[in-house]
């Protein structure tokens, strides 16, 4: 998923560069294209890490539990 993803934002990027177009309208629109590779990339990676949330739940008496990658109950 990670190098699908990667590959192609990569792309798309080599793609706008060859555009004929001024460069300042390149990069406007090369930059939100790496933000939201960046921001997936995190999202999926702080998702593996052992702290990271795994459930929220809930009970009848209102009580809420949150249990991470390791076990952990909050």
């Amino acid at each position: 998923m990670l190098g699908l993803l990667s590959g192609i934002s990569i792309t798309c990027c080599l793609i706008l560069l060859n555009l004929p177009m001024p460069l300042y309208i390149t990069l406007a629109a090369i930059a939100p294209i790496l933000l939201t590779t960046v921001y997936f990339i995190f999202c999926d990676a702080l998702l593996i890490l052992p702290w990271s949330w795994q459930m929220l739940d809930a009970d009848t008496k209102g009580k809420l539990t949150i249990i991470n990658q390791r076990g952990q109950q909050f």
